[in-house]
């Protein structure tokens, strides 16, 4: 198994990326509760607790809609006419999003993941007909495959920065009928994070476990959509007059081999030790709790890999047995290093 998990920091400012319905001439920001550190007394003592905040959200959905979109234009570029796309997915603005193909349940599981990159890494649900084809449906097997990438919401780091959410007022005016039209949108500033996840062993899997001829350059593409995700800042939405000021402040990744390893949340600080920090002491003590055991001597293996744009890591920190620590420049750095170390460990047989 080779599996990869990323997190990240972003300083975002005056967004409006993630609306929900408007009520009125006033459009809301989608907001989730987030759980703030606090300390209270209680008999003579200072304890730890914990309160829900209001905070502005980006939602996983809206992020994962914006990378399959990356996939389709990236997946053009590669293979131009013989794109392994299906018509809903290579023409999604015409059907308003991607549709999955739901009303084609003739289509079986095989030829989706053959015929659709975006269905291959970004998984599909195919539910039943309606009607009279609903009986004969439910006695053959529905197509499903859940996704191989994996998006968390964005959410502040608001133990180390509040995140806020402001109204604008706008107006139109018509010279015309000398009528006003005032309008309402609230804006988002924060500092964000979100966890990304892939299970490189899934692209290009059919049901007997085996893979199609393409895969390992199926595998690399879905790198590269993360790379035009947040380098173009092609996710969110109501960009045309809110354009986000937004800047990659740091991340970190880890490419696990055998067993899957999450990297630690990205908020700024665990105590003393930053989010990078957390990351490897925690994937050090992972490798060396399994390889504790000889029959597993050889079979894990971590690569971890970050960068630091807010200076928060002052000793670079080294990697051990079976355990590897790289820095990165930036972003773009850091994922082209993970998508080399998961290459190698395909082509040595980690994915098997």
């Amino acid at each position: 198994m080779v599996f990869v998990s990323i997190g990240l920091r972003f300083r975002v400012e005056a967004e409006a990326m993630n609306m929900v319905e408007p009520l009125g001439a006033y459009t809301r920001h989608r907001i989730v509760y987030a759980l703030r550190r606090v300390r209270r007394k209680q008999d003579d003592r200072v304890v730890l607790g914990y309160r829900a905040v209001p905070v502005p959200a980006i939602s996983g959905q809206s992020v994962a809609n914006a990378y399959s979109r990356a996939l389709v234009d990236l997946a053009k570029l590669t293979w131009g006419e013989k794109a392994p796309l299906c018509d809903e997915c290579e023409n999604y603005l015409k059907y308003g999003g991607f549709t999955k193909r739901f009303d084609k349940i003739t289509i079986g599981h095989d030829d989706r993941v053959r015929g659709c990159i975006v269905e291959d890494i970004t998984g599909f649900l195919v539910a039943a007909e309606r009607g009279a084809e609903t009986a004969k449906a439910a006695e053959r097997e529905i197509p499903r495959r859940t996704s191989a990438i994996w998006f968390s919401y964005m959410v502040p780091d608001i133990d180390y920065g509040a995140g806020a959410i402001e109204s604008q007022f706008h107006v139109q005016y018509n010279f015309v009928t000398q009528q006003h039209r005032p309008f309402t949108i609230e804006s988002g500033s924060a500092v964000y994070m979100q966890l990304v996840a892939l299970d490189v062993d899934q692209i290009g899997r059919l049901k007997n476990r085996n893979y199609i001829s393409d895969r390992l350059e199926r595998v690399e593409l879905a790198f590269k959509a993360l790379l035009a995700l947040y380098e173009g800042h092609v996710y969110g939405a109501k960009k045309s007059r809110y354009l986000p000021l937004s800047e990659i402040l740091g991340g970190v990744a880890a490419v696990s081999s055998t067993l899957p390893f999450m990297v630690s949340k990205p908020k700024l600080y665990y105590g003393d030790k930053t989010y990078i920090e957390d990351t490897i002491d925690r994937a050090r003590k992972f490798i060396e709790a399994l390889t504790s055991s000889s029959k597993l001597e050889g079979e894990v293996k971590l690569y971890v890999t970050y960068f630091d744009r807010e200076g928060v890591v002052k000793t670079k920190p080294e990697g051990g047995k079976q355990f590897e620590v790289e820095s990165s420049e930036n972003y773009t750095d850091m994922i082209n290093k993970v998508l080399n170390k998961v290459l190698d460990y395909l082509r040595s047989g980690a994915s098997k």
